[in-house]
């Protein structure tokens, strides 16, 4: 293989190999950032509440404790399912599902629940959109691996902000769209949700444009996958991020989730400005997202990510109380959510970012890399263009085993993590909704406390001891 590649690329190709890489990884900023948005802009978002209950007449109860909590259910069982076959497969050493071959379901998904929301009358119809939004909700998921994955690693965390400033921008220019056309013409609620369904369409063909880099994944040998899959947790504080973004992302999806429903049912007065209150919490967390596509930002961070943690935790817990404590006071709730959106989006594009960098410290221990390999037959299979920065490199081709093994594990981590805070989730919604049935001012009040805690225990985790890393440090500056 270090033969062929010397041979093969001398320095004109080797340009024009990197130019080529440039504009490749450029065309997939764009796809993916323009996937993310069609499929966010849909400007009857913020008032899915009113238009169940106005337009599909369901009542209150019906849509919080009949309705709503099925996504939560089925979203559980798909992504802890969806999680079980990549884990086993994974440690089978046999090909994970496709990122790509995912998102295309979860985009058919979307287009099925727009129809429903447009055609269905029944409860049952209404719970079977739930249902299928969930299929949506998982698969978005996988997108976020799929960002991760899809750019060297030193284009990971900028992304991966950029997509979810992509997704609340969208969110905001919907919900702005939404509330002036409700005001200034008759369109009305089912107008809105006929945009949103041309939106999502048109992200379900950008998603069949998508690069597919799972089709000629290397699948290198793993001595002992579960150690592999092991360390990547226990190794240094990265268990400790995980554990604080489960939790937070329950909040998170509970306050988001039902944020329509706290305004219907105590703030709204006579006009209806949930849409611009949605829209302002958005953008807010699209400025939160996006400060993370600069260096500097990234660098400061990425070297306290626990301290950014437990600051973002706590101000999640304080906006969460506001809401949940002055829920007639239009300005309390639409500066809580303002602020909870704003450092929530920030926290989240932090972490994904950081799932990439602790899991290419850890593959690239020694001891790690001791466990992963290629086999001869694996590089004489190798395309050019994957063995060309490896060549360097003995004679298994270790570098390019481990970076392979690191995109598998990013997939897996990440829906791993994604189904274990569903399950967190739907925990809540088992407690609050159905069991307690309680109101939606005092369930926000609930979570404010449930946030506290979590950064009660981050505090207390800064003091465990911090494993070193026998390796090479994730290269962010390249």
């Amino acid at each position: 293989a270090r033969g062929t590649s010397a041979m093969l690329f001398t320095p004109s190709v080797q340009n024009d190999s990197h130019g080529s890489e440039s504009r490749t990884i450029l065309i997939d900023y764009v796809r993916t950032s323009a996937f993310i948005f069609f499929l966010s802009f849909k400007p009857s978002e913020p008032h899915l509440t009113r238009y169940l209950i106005e337009v599909k007449n369901f009542t209150h109860d019906q849509v919080n404790n009949d309705i709503y909590p099925v996504y939560t259910y089925v979203s559980m069982l798909l992504l802890v399912t969806l999680a079980s076959v990549q884990v086993s497969r994974f440690a089978a050493e046999s090909p994970l599902w496709q990122d790509k071959l995912l998102i295309l379901a979860g985009s058919a998904g979307r287009c099925l629940v727009r129809m429903l929301l447009l055609f269905g009358e029944s409860l049952f119809a209404m719970q079977l959109m739930q249902a299928v939004f969930a299929l949506g909700s998982a698969a978005e998921v996988v997108f976020y691996a799929y960002v991760l994955k899809i750019v060297p690693l030193q284009h990971s965390q900028r992304l991966t902000a950029i997509t979810q400033g992509c997704y609340l921008v969208a969110h905001t220019s919907a919900g702005i769209l939404g509330d002036f056309l409700l005001a200034n013409t008759g369109i009305g609620l089912v107008g809105l949700m006929w945009i949103s369904a041309c939106s999502v369409f048109v992200a379900a063909f950008i998603a069949c444009t998508f690069r597919n880099p799972d089709a000629h994944a290397m699948r290198p040998r793993i001595s002992s996958p579960g150690t592999v899959l092991r360390l990547v947790y226990t190794e240094g504080h990265f268990g400790v991020y995980v554990l604080w973004w489960i939790f937070s992302y329950s909040v998170y999806m509970t306050i988001y989730g039902y944020e329509a429903s706290l305004y219907a049912k105590y703030t709204r007065k006579s006009q209806d400005l949930n849409g611009s209150i949605f829209a302002v919490g958005c953008l807010c967390g699209a400025v939160g997202a996006l400060t993370l596509s600069f260096k500097v930002v990234e660098l400061a961070a990425s070297r306290s990510t626990l301290v950014t943690m437990l600051v973002v935790g706590m101000l999640m817990s304080v906006s969460a109380a506001v809401m949940g404590l002055r829920p007639w006071d239009e300005i309390a709730v639409a500066g809580g959510f303002a602020v909870f959106f704003l450092v929530w989006s920030f926290g989240n594009a932090l972490f994904y970012g950081e799932s990439r960098r602790s899991i290419h410290r850890v593959v690239h221990m020694q001891k790690i890399r001791d466990l992963i390999w290629l086999t001869e037959g694996d590089l004489q299979n190798s395309r050019p263009d994957q063995i060309r920065d490896h060549c360097a490199h003995d004679d298994h081709g270790s570098a390019l085993a481990m970076d392979s093994v690191v995109m598998q594990l990013t997939s897996v981590a990440v829906i791993v993590n994604s189904s274990v805070a569903t399950a967190a989730q739907s925990l809540f919604s088992v407690i609050f909704f159905t069991w307690m049935k309680a109101d939606i001012a005092s369930i926000f009040q609930y979570l404010a406390i449930v946030q506290c805690v979590i950064s009660g225990l981050a505090i207390i985790s800064m003091a465990l001891p911090l494993k070193v890393y026998c390796s090479q440090p994730a290269r962010l500056t390249e």
